[in-house]
């Protein structure tokens, strides 16, 4: 399979009904460029802001939506630790007190196993809490970049670049989806990522449940020490690479498809958990507003725990609230874009009428978000 057209072309502008079109490639050495140029006549843009009115009004009811889940969530998430606040005693994780079946606890340890862990594909031994094969493949990626130029006539012209690279990925990229049908992956693979998980673990004297060690996401590399797969394979040439495994014909020029497996473990760690102790073990309290389940790693007392629990529900209660109000500029951005474009037709007023459309935009979605944040 070839990957790419090492030769520059410029294909001849067409016409549609909408648009007029001219496209042209390039080849800098690494990837391929290609671009799309459209270019709109006034009221062929004026057709289009209209036609996008519809699209506004949607955008606006996804951010509403949007914005009041993520209130729901934050009010309830913080009921919750308060309620945690409360209700937590703190105990010590080497000896179970049964007076404290079904209470929320606070306690510190070190969160262990002895489960050895296995690839079996592989043949990877390790003993710890999760042991993750990871999987890259070699592959074409899709970018896209847009820039729009206003003519003085009231034209639009609209250049969209399709850059291709070839990049390591661990998830695969659907190149049926690509604007360049040439560039094409692999739609499946000899292996995929995948977690192993102890099944028996502890913290002190108490087991420690999957719920819990699920949060503990510091990974270090191991080294793949075993050598069943080397050499050839049903699905390719199988090489040690560094820590891991090469699954293709060179590492120095790979080519699409190509694999790049590495083992990585989370080892026993003190951490820190509130949880509601359940007999030996712990479990998830549940309340009317939701469950509570706290990990941290390294010895950490019941405020520190809840003050940075706190503070992720605040950093989560703004990025929701950003990305509602995006969602409700761009809303009322295309509820008002025909006036921008009317006026568009004379190139100096169509600034100004422009810059105010944005600006005005800006000015209702603030406070449209400020208005459901303070109702909700």
């Amino acid at each position: 399979m070839t990957d790419h057209d090492t030769s520059n072309s410029v294909e001849p502008s067409f016409e549609t009904d909408e648009n007029t079109y001219s496209e042209s490639q390039y080849y800098d050495g690494e990837g391929q460029e290609y671009s799309i140029v459209k270019e709109r006549t006034w009221g062929q843009r004026l057709k289009s802001s209209i036609s996008d009115f519809g699209f506004g009004i949607f955008l606006l009811s996804l951010a509403l939506f949007l914005l009041c889940a993520n209130e729901s969530r934050s009010d309830h998430r913080e009921k919750v630790l308060k309620q945690g606040e409360k209700a937590a005693i703190s105990i010590t994780s080497d000896l179970r007190d049964w007076n404290n079946n079904r209470k929320l606890v606070h306690t510190s340890g070190l969160a262990t196993t002895e489960d050895i862990l296995v690839d079996p594909e592989f043949g990877i031994k390790a003993v710890g809490i999760h042991l993750k094969r990871r999987v890259q493949v070699y592959q074409w990626k899709e970018s896209r970049r847009t820039h729009v130029q206003k003519l003085s006539d009231g034209t639009e012209k609209e250049v969209t670049t399709y850059t291709y690279r070839k990049v390591w990925s661990e998830g695969l990229y659907d190149s049926t989806f690509f604007k360049q049908k040439q560039y094409r992956n692999p739609k499946s693979v000899a292996f995929q990522s995948i977690i192993y998980n102890a099944k028996s673990m502890s913290l002190g004297g108490f087991e420690f449940p999957y719920d819990l060690s699920r949060m503990m996401s510091r990974y270090v590399d191991i080294e793949a020490d075993s050598e069943l797969l080397l050499g050839e394979q049903v699905y390719g040439h199988v090489s040690k690479d560094q820590t891991g495994y090469y699954i293709g014909n060179d590492p120095e020029t790979p080519n699409i498809g190509d694999m790049k497996i590495t083992f990585h473990i989370v080892e026993p760690a003190v951490v820190s958990i509130v949880a509601q102790q359940i007999e030996n073990g712990f479990r998830p309290w549940n309340t009317k507003n939701g469950p509570l389940n706290l990990l941290q790693y390294g010895v950490k007392t019941k405020d520190e725990m809840f003050e940075k629990a706190h503070s992720e529900n605040t950093f989560a209660t703004w990025a929701g609230r950003f990305g509602g109000f995006a969602f409700m500029w761009a809303g009322f951005f295309l509820l008002l874009r025909p006036i921008a474009v009317l006026a568009s037709v004379i190139p100096v007023i169509g600034g100004v009428i422009g810059g105010g459309v944005a600006l005005i935009s800006f000015s209702l979605a603030a406070l449209g978000t400020l208005a459901t944040i303070i109702i909700v």
